[in-house]
């Protein structure tokens, strides 16, 4: 689930719950101005699921529709930032996550794999 302000999330987090949250560090930032490098970061679903990409239009993306976007985020590292990687990965079925290490493959049966979209994130 991507949320986008804090206010959603603990909202959600607080139905869901019904407890109180513990602070914790955020994985990167998405600017909410377009700042000069960074791009649009679109949020896809398909009623089910979400994806992000940050390409306006993606080829091959199935019952997938975009619904609007997150933020700006660094469509390459930037050398005098710190930017974290996020790897788009999927298991060969309908499933989709996001994640920071840079591995051949994902899971205890090595059954994802890197999609080949990747974004960077500010890192505080």
């Amino acid at each position: 689930r991507y949320y986008n302000s804090y206010d959603e999330a603990m909202r959600i987090f607080m139905i869901s719950s019904g407890g109180y949250p513990s602070c914790k560090s955020p994985l990167g930032l998405v600017y909410q101005d377009q700042k000069f490098g960074t791009v649009p970061l679109y949020r896809y679903t398909n009623g089910q699921n979400d994806r992000l990409s940050t390409s306006e239009t993606v080829q091959n993306i199935g019952d997938y529709h975009q619904v609007g976007f997150l933020g700006y985020v660094d469509e390459k590292p930037v050398p005098s930032e710190k930017n974290i990687a996020v790897y788009e990965i999927w298991d060969g079925s309908e499933d989709y996550a996001y994640t920071t290490e840079d591995l051949e493959s994902y899971g205890t049966r090595g059954v994802w794999k890197k999609t080949g979209n990747v974004f960077y994130l500010f890192k505080p």
